[in-house]
């Protein structure tokens, strides 16, 4: 690899964004997208990068278990974690009595003058989807976009165009 190859590599890492990463290594800004597609296809550049990325994650004990967990933190996170309410009125469970795992729900703990408090979770539904999407849960294919269309047509037609469809397979 050439030495403006390994600057790519390392300033790759800092945004995993191959474009720019190009500029910051010194190639031209006007040819930085289509020089960055080639290196990152390039074995020895791939290998590089692929390396760093494994040396990050072991000094940073950074996985991608770890960020999983932490998500999923996130996302079960409770509110009646974090206070009690009732016909008393609301209160909040001291932060030595939670456990670090339920920390990271929380977004904001703060009083005002007046001496209400304010407790706010992460962002829950964020949280939920970038799980479902990792797991697979939001993705639909075509063809069962197709299946819930059909379904939904009246059966003569859906038929016609099952046939179709069929031969239009058939056909290449």
């Amino acid at each position: 690899m050439t030495a403006k190859q390994q600057r790519f590599v390392q300033e790759y890492l800092i945004d995993l964004n191959a474009t720019r990463a190009a500029v910051r290594a010194g190639y031209s800004p006007r040819n930085a997208p289509s020089i960055a597609s080639r290196l990152v296809k390039k074995s020895q550049v791939s290998a590089a990068i692929q390396q760093e990325m494994a040396r990050r994650a072991d000094r940073t004990q950074l996985t991608a278990d770890s960020v999983l967990r932490e998500y999923a933190r996130i996302a079960f996170a409770n509110l009646t974690d974090y206070v009690e309410f009732g016909r008393a009125g609301v209160f909040i469970k001291e932060s030595r009595d939670l456990a670090a795992d339920m920390k990271a729900g929380l977004l904001e703990v703060s009083q005002t003058r007046g001496q209400g408090v304010r407790v706010r979770l992460q962002n829950k539904l964020q949280a939920l989807r970038d799980l479902a999407d990792h797991l697979g849960l939001l993705r639909s294919t075509t063809a069962d976009l197709v299946e819930r269309l059909l379904v939904s047509l009246p059966e003569d037609l859906s038929r016609e165009i099952r046939a179709a469809i069929a031969a239009a397979t058939m056909n290449g």
